[in-house]
């Protein structure tokens, strides 16, 4: 059983997540009550009700020193744990987040496209590129990915 400290530190990259979910609202830049009546579907058809709403900012140090800033908007606040949807994430945050059995590396935009420049076929053949011309960046599209051991 997981308990809720480890619940609330915890966060889960979800491919087929359509929105962002936190357990903590105190964790979020701002926090706004949700008073509809939403809920999220859950695969096993269950309904999680919505407590609320908000953004917030993630930054990392990599492995190379740099700082990386990643912003999530649109927050749920509910009670089933901390979810990323890479979807959003990809398109909100100008970035890619790649896979391979073992781990998945997230980038942002610069050193996407610096990549992608280099070797831009080992870059289609993990998911479908498209090019924004709203945001002048190329952007890869990741459908579902499946890790297996």
């Amino acid at each position: 059983m997981t308990s809720s400290s480890q619940m609330e530190d915890s966060w889960f990259l979800d491919s087929g997540a359509a929105t962002h979910i936190t357990v903590n609202k105190s964790i979020l830049d701002n926090h706004t009550p949700y008073t509809g009546e939403k809920v999220i579907k859950m695969a096993n058809n269950g309904d999680v009700s919505i407590d609320g709403i908000g953004s917030m900012t993630f930054q990392f140090t990599t492995v190379k020193s740099r700082q990386l800033c990643f912003r999530l908007c649109d927050v749920l606040v509910a009670r089933m744990g901390n979810i990323i949807s890479i979807a959003r994430f990809v398109k909100d945050n100008l970035s890619a987040v790649e896979f391979s059995k073992e781990a998945y590396v997230v980038r942002d935009e610069k050193t996407y496209l610096e990549n992608f420049e280099k070797d831009k076929d080992s870059f289609l053949a993990g998911g479908s590129m498209d090019y924004d011309s709203t945001k002048d960046c190329y952007c890869i599209l990741l459908d579902k990915v499946s890790l297996t051991t």
